[in-house]
């Protein structure tokens, strides 16, 4: 993987990083399925999820600073489409994190 794509809790405060893991615990025990993109991953929740998502993605962008995030909800649906993307070791970086809750799905 290239050097720049880590994970750095340390950029966090004890406060936020104890917050970001009560939020993706919350979220991500929730999610209904995940599909793999070309770029990342795309992952399905509960549309009642968005704000923990929401609050879950601002932390997330301070420890995770080259991760994309794109949030779909469509018109006729209850479920909220998290996509994480970015380069191309951004896949083996999410494989590597989130490994168990994509297998599980």
């Amino acid at each position: 993987m290239d050097s720049n794509i880590f994970c750095s809790l340390a950029a966090m405060t004890a406060e936020q990083r104890q917050r970001h893991s009560q939020l993706g615990e919350r979220l991500f025990g929730r999610m209904q399925a995940v599909r793999e993109l070309s770029d990342g991953y795309a992952m399905l929740f509960p549309v009642d999820t968005l704000p923990d998502m929401a609050s879950f993605i601002t932390l997330e962008r301070i420890c995770c600073p080259f991760l994309n995030f794109r949030i779909t909800i469509s018109a006729d649906s209850e479920v909220i489409e998290l996509a994480l993307t970015g380069n191309e070791d951004v896949k083996a970086f999410l494989r590597s994190e989130f490994g168990s809750a994509f297998e599980a799905k």
